[in-house]
């Protein structure tokens, strides 16, 4: 049943949704652990590598991609409104 239809399952929380808010949390410590420093743990092939092997993805998996656009995006959202308040 739709949470259309059934105006209070709006609010409920699916466990996958725990999962989703994990890697991106997961992404955000890394990028702030190792921010300004010349570690492989940056680079955009080895962070691929440990989401994947986090999230037990294939190599060639598109979800660590996925999982993470949500805070990529919070980023440009953020980044946006300080180049408008500037």
């Amino acid at each position: 049943m739709s949470p259309n239809k059934v105006p209070e399952l709006k609010q409920v929380i699916h466990p996958h949704q725990f999962r989703v808010t994990r890697g991106g949390e997961l992404r955000e410590s890394i990028d702030k652990n190792y921010a300004g420093a010349n570690s492989p743990m940056i680079k955009a092939g080895e962070m691929q590598d440990t989401l994947t092997t986090w999230g037990g993805w294939s190599s060639t998996s598109a979800m660590p991609k996925r999982y993470t656009n949500a805070i990529l995006q919070q980023r440009i959202r953020q980044y946006l409104a300080g180049a408008e308040v500037s």
